[in-house]
């Protein structure tokens, strides 16, 4: 039976060692992955750390240019700008008085000459009418003349001529 437990010991023994070494190899591979991890993750730290560098460093060259544009407009929005371009809009609004005023005075005279026109126009008109019925009174004064003239004519040879008709039949 000694032999049995030692062989009994042995196999634990060995079982155990077995054990101890699945366990440490077990240990091993997952530390190794554990480090692998790390060295991935530690280098992506990195890559961010420079990544966010560069953006810190491209936002506040950004910040400083839109700075300066902001000095520069406030800068010209406070003097001579406002001042030139309130100048420039009190110019505008006296020249488009001026224009409305003249475009007023344009527009009445244009009403009065068209009155003018239209006056003459219709002043026109009436001496042509007139003028075409007295042409009408004329020629039918005319007419008339002639038609008096050619109705006389024969009623003056009429009376004209000698009786001899007259004194043939009677002799």
């Amino acid at each position: 039976m000694k032999a049995k437990t030692i062989m009994e010991s042995k196999y634990v023994n060995k079982c155990a060692e077995v054990g101890v070494a699945q366990t440490l190899k077990q240990r091993t591979l997952q530390e190794e992955s554990h480090r692998k991890e790390i060295d991935s993750l530690e280098k992506h730290v990195d890559v961010e750390t420079r990544v966010n560098a560069e953006i810190m460093q491209f936002l506040g060259k950004q910040q400083k240019n839109l700075v300066a544009k902001l000095d520069f407009w406030m800068e010209k929005h406070e003097k001579k700008d406002v001042e030139a371009k309130q100048l420039e809009l009190d110019q505008l609004k006296a020249s488009k008085n001026s224009d409305w005023e003249r475009l007023l005075d344009l527009t009445r005279k244009y009403k009065e000459f068209e009155e003018v026109v239209v006056e003459d126009r219709i002043q026109k008109e009436i001496q042509r009418r007139k003028a075409e019925e007295e042409e009408m009174h004329l020629r039918a004064s005319v007419k008339l003349s002639y038609l008096q003239l050619f109705l006389f004519i024969p009623f003056c040879f009429s009376l004209s001529l000698p009786t001899h008709s007259h004194d043939t039949n009677s002799s």
